[in-house]
């Protein structure tokens, strides 16, 4: 057990996994929040419905997991590869607006076409999407295109709904607290995809590099 964590490509992906839990069960806490509801929804005619903020919330808290989780790592020598400034914030600018630009698709799909003619393919539009999105920031800073962990992060992003809703049922929790399982999961996982994408084809896992700052090191 003590071989496989010392393994690199292992921490890094722990790390990110552990950033993206915890990003994503403080944002899915922020959401439960009573006065801060209208923040976060729309009441429709029987149900609340996630407004912009909610999805722009959903990006940047994932965001957010992701920059402390690379900070972290950086510091503490166990990711020896840096990125120029203009990849991170383009990579960043994609990830933080990933889930409002689906978001405005999703309106325009429900607005422009028949819904009897899409809704056979329309759940998995949103996933895919997103996938596409978070995979292009990851070829922007990698410079390298990863088709099995594409298909990992769609597959995260269709299936993490579903487990939400099978975990609600088989512990019987309100289905309030659905943001609370929601995000902590959907983050963990593309947390950790982000960590598994950036470690495939890098050399991260050789002996432990000395600690160095975030900034430490000349950009490729």
């Amino acid at each position: 057990m003590r071989t496989f964590l010392r393994d690199k490509s292992v921490s890094v992906i722990l790390v990110f996994c552990f950033g993206g839990l915890i990003a994503g069960l403080c944002f899915g806490s922020i959401t439960r929040i009573a006065v801060l509801a209208n923040l976060w929804f729309i009441k429709a005619d029987k149900f609340y419905v996630p407004s912009l903020n909610y999805w722009i919330g959903s990006s940047v808290s994932l965001l957010s997991g992701l920059i402390v989780s690379y900070v972290f790592l950086r510091a503490r020598g166990l990711y020896p590869l840096s990125y120029s400034v203009t990849r991170l914030l383009s990579s960043a600018l994609i990830i933080g607006t990933a889930f409002p630009l689906v978001y405005f698709l999703d309106g325009f799909l429900w607005m422009h076409l028949d819904w009897s003619s899409v809704r056979g393919v329309y759940i998995f539009v949103s996933p895919v999407l997103i996938a596409i999105l978070l995979s292009i920031s990851l070829w922007i800073l990698t410079k390298k295109w990863d088709t099995p962990v594409f298909v990992l992060i769609t597959l995260a992003c269709f299936l993490t709904s579903i487990f939400s809703n099978i975990i609600i049922f088989i512990f019987s929790m309100p289905w309030n607290r659905y943001e609370v399982v929601l995000f902590p999961l959907n983050h963990s996982l593309l947390s950790a995809l982000f960590g598994y994408w950036l470690t495939r084809g890098s050399d991260v896992r050789s002996d432990r590099l000395e600690p160095q700052g975030f900034l430490n090191s000349v950009p490729l």
